[in-house]
């Protein structure tokens, strides 16, 4: 048999080893307990004496802070007006960020947009489609051709849209 329940088990000092349950669910198996000590037992004084040190100065800077000029002016009235206002303030910053945002957003297409050339069709235009998504051959890669058609303009369905036919003259589906 190549797995089986261990005749021993080691491990560290933690709660979840050391805890009645897990002696006696070990002891229910036959399993002996070895538990594992530091291994530089030095270090682990010196990381409670750190310990110790950085607990009695946070000790030190709190009890300092209780008659501080902070601690005693301070007035709960005073401090929900002074809070009201920095969130009116709040209100304006973001107010003006979106103003910001916008003008920057409006900057952007300006300068896409100063690159695009507008082109009409009328009808009887032969046109090319973009061929996208489903409409491309799955197999052949990179390779594969950006458009197919040519297909001819029948009308203008508007703002850019036209409603195509094929050389055949088969109505495409949608504009």
């Amino acid at each position: 048999m190549r797995f089986r329940v261990p005749k021993s088990l080691i491990s560290d000092n933690g709660l979840q080893f050391d805890s009645r349950a897990f002696r006696e669910f070990c002891s229910s198996l036959g399993i002996t307990n070895w538990y594992s000590t530091p291994a530089y037992l030095q270090s682990n004084g010196q990381a409670k004496a750190t310990n110790k040190a950085i607990v009695n100065g946070l000790k030190r800077r709190l009890e300092g802070a209780k008659g501080s000029a902070r601690v005693l002016k301070f007035n709960p009235a005073k401090n929900s007006r002074l809070m009201l206002k920095q969130l009116n303030l709040l209100e304006k910053r973001w107010k003006s960020m979106t103003i910001r945002l916008a003008k920057y957003q409006q900057k952007l297409a300006r300068r896409y947009n100063r690159d695009v050339r507008e082109r009409e069709f009328g009808a009887g235009d032969l046109v090319l489609r973009k061929a996208v998504g489903n409409m491309q051959d799955v197999n052949a890669g990179k390779l594969a051709p950006t458009s197919e058609g040519p297909y001819k303009v029948t009308t203008i369905a508007g703002a850019g849209a036209y409603y195509l036919e094929d050389l055949d003259k088969r109505p495409l589906p949608w504009p």
